[in-house]
Parts: C-alpha cells; structure tokens; sequence
C-alpha cells in the first residue's frame, strides 16, 4: 500500500532497517545470555539483544470461557457496555461494540476507544444510563518527526470512492475513503490536517 511506503521510507530515512515478506524461524540466545538474534526464513541471521512481537490485538476471551457471558470476535456488548448478564459490563480491548463506519458489531482495541468505553461503562454501573456512541478503529504515531494516522475503513470496497493527496518529494500522503459519500476512513502521512 503506497501508505506503507511512505511510512518505510521515514523509517529507513531514520536509520532503521526494514524487512519485508520475511519472518523469524527460531529467536537464538541462552537463559544466562539472554536473547542474541534472530534466525530468519530465508536463513539470515541478524544479532539483536531485543525481540518486539507485536502481531496485533486479539480480545483475551479465556475469563469468560465456560460462563453464559456472549461472545464473538471479543465479548459481546450492547450499547450501555453490558452483556448478556444483568450487572455485567466490558469495555476496552476486550469489548466488541457497534464500529460507526461498518456499521456492524467489531473489536477496535486502542486506547482512545477503551478510555471513552470505561468511562460509560462505569457510569452505567452507577446507575447513570448512558450510551455509547460506538467506536472506530484508529492509530496515530510519530515516526522521525512525522505523523502517520490512519483511522476506520482504510480498505476499500467495491462502491467506495478513494482520494488520494500525495507529494512524494515532501514525503506527504493522504488517502481518503467516501463510502455513499460519507468519508469512512483516512491514511495520513505528515500533513493530519
């Protein structure tokens, strides 16, 4: 994806080697030494002191196995953050609620949404019937001095409608995507405005 070059390119710019279409075979090093490298696929080695698995999120759906508690991709919510069960509520990474721009029922683990989903779910608790306006899937970083974002449906579908902005010299992208023209996901890469 043109936005997943942009992002390589700050990344080799600031000094970091990326790799792709690889994965790691075996993580080398002993108790006593700790981690040493890495033996890739493809049979490189490269010497590291550090392993950073960061394969995405996935609802932890193991402390509510074998309970009455609704589940499907995450724990199923309805609009209060309450489950199936009278007086029991989830929120966060492991809540699947109602996504905006699917408009369907989805887990959008970040942070932003498991804030906004605590608070409702405590004010429910307390008695104080409150809503929650459903969440959209979003990420923002700074790499190297530069934002990248990317926020709801970044995927196209047949229908959709994209934009894209972009100024390869400058190293700006933005991507834009109208579904049934209502703007339902954007990528940008260091012009958010």
């Amino acid at each position: 994806a043109p936005g997943a070059a942009y992002a390589q390119a700050i990344l080799e710019r600031g000094g970091v080697r990326v790799l792709t279409g690889r994965s790691v075979a075996e993580i080398l090093g002993t108790s006593e030494e700790g981690v040493t490298g890495v033996m890739l696929d493809n049979g490189e080695k490269i010497d590291c002191g550090l392993v950073v698995k960061a394969t995405g999120v996935a609802p932890n759906l193991a402390l509510v196995k074998g309970t009455p508690i609704a589940t499907n991709a995450g724990i199923l919510v309805n609009e209060y953050l309450a489950t199936n069960i009278p007086d029991v509520y989830a929120a966060g990474d492991v809540a699947e609620t109602f996504d905006v721009t699917r408009g369907k029922m989805f887990v959008n683990a970040n942070w932003p949404n498991a804030h906004a989903q605590g608070r409702i779910a405590g004010l429910n608790m307390a008695g104080r019937a409150t809503a929650y306006a459903g969440s959209i899937g979003m990420t923002s970083m700074p790499l190297f001095g530069k934002a990248i974002v990317s926020q709801g449906i970044v995927e196209p579908e047949p229908g959709d409608e994209v934009r894209v902005r972009e100024s390869r010299e400058n190293q700006i992208y933005q991507k834009l995507v109208f579904r049934q023209d209502r703007l339902v996901g954007a990528v940008m890469v260091d012009d958010v405005s």
